[in-house]
């Protein structure tokens, strides 16, 4: 790789206060390195041993002074993008090819472009709806930094599933709302109530409160859950039989904590009106609607997502959007 395919970055180019000797050690060494020397080489040039400079361009990595651009032809696909456009009234559509078929790797390049599409609807005063799940959680982890005034960002659901035990909800909320200089509004009730939680007036209360925070939101952002994983979180509900049964049968994932069939259809009328996060009406007539998911498991519920007015912008990996087209 040459030093021309790398961005390095100095920050010691107007000033070098806030840099220690190992940082200033670390680029030299990094520049010397990315232009095509070998770490031999670089150790000869700077009189260090050839140990010290394999660490110092470990640190440079770490620092965030380099940085590496690979650019694959497949996420660039236009004539994909705009079949998936037409065929769904889609506004923009961001394509991913993730290194391996590994959940993680999936999340990982979902949530590297969802950061960009994201930021770039950011509006100065802008409530910006999130819900959370492992996936808005690698988004946050990709947040550039964009100079906002005046931004909120809600949440809207709270966690179900696996990420109920893998991410920490108030980090993701704090990691969005530093990127754009925004306040963190956090949610306060879990996901589904029961007869006896809804008459509570303390649940009234916040229930009001937090259907008027959702409704000021402009952006929402969202991914959909596979059926599998979440409905196994459903076990601790005491659903009669017949109900797990026909969710197990019929449901194809949920949207934002709303289980639903291959058509988009609620699949237990009961279940989703004891669920607290935004209202699948309410999703569709947002001016936003971001949906960042891919894989073969979250196919279905995508395509329920994307044909029933869910979806405005989307972000998926190559293989689901080929998937989709078939479909469509």
């Amino acid at each position: 790789m040459r030093y021309d395919e790398v961005v390095l970055v100095d920050s010691g180019v107007v000033t070098r206060d806030g840099l220690s000797a190992r940082d200033i050690d670390a680029l030299d060494a990094a520049k010397l390195y990315y232009s095509g020397l070998s770490q031999d080489e670089v150790a000869q040039r700077m009189h260090l041993a050839r140990s010290t400079i394999s660490k110092l361009l470990s640190h440079a990595r770490k620092r965030g002074f380099v940085r590496f651009t690979v650019n694959d032809p497949r996420e660039d696909d236009a004539f994909l993008c705009a079949r998936l456009s037409e065929r769904f009234n889609l506004l923009d559509v961001r394509l991913v090819s993730p290194p391996s078929s590994a959940p993680e790797d999936m999340r990982e390049a979902l949530g590297r472009v969802g950061a960009q599409v994201l930021s770039e609807q950011i509006r100065d005063g802008d409530a910006i709806g999130i819900c959370l799940s492992r996936t808005t959680e690698a988004v946050s982890r990709h947040m550039p930094r964009i100079p906002r005034k005046g931004v909120a960002i809600i949440q809207l659901t709270c966690c179900i599933g696996a990420c109920v035990r893998t991410i920490d909800e108030t980090m993701v909320m704090e990691r969005i709302a530093a990127s754009c200089g925004g306040q963190a509004v956090y949610f306060q009730l879990p996901a589904f109530l029961s007869a006896q939680q809804r008459e509570d007036p303390g649940v009234k209360a916040r229930l009001r409160a937090t259907r008027t925070q959702r409704a000021s939101t402009r952006v929402v952002l969202y991914t959909v859950g596979d059926a599998r994983s979440n409905l196994a979180y459903l076990a601790g509900f005491r659903l009669e039989d017949a109900d797990m049964t026909r969710l197990l049968t019929t449901s194809v994932g949920d949207i934002c904590t709303h289980f639903i069939t291959a058509q988009g259809r609620v699949c237990l009328p009961d279940l989703n009106n004891r669920a607290t996060g935004i209202s699948l009406p309410e999703l569709r007539e947002k001016e936003q609607k971001i949906l960042v998911a891919g894989g073969p498991d979250k196919l279905q519920a995508i395509y329920a997502a994307l044909a029933n007015g869910y979806v405005s912008r989307l972000v998926t990996d190559v293989g689901t959007a080929r998937a989709l087209t078939m479909m469509a």
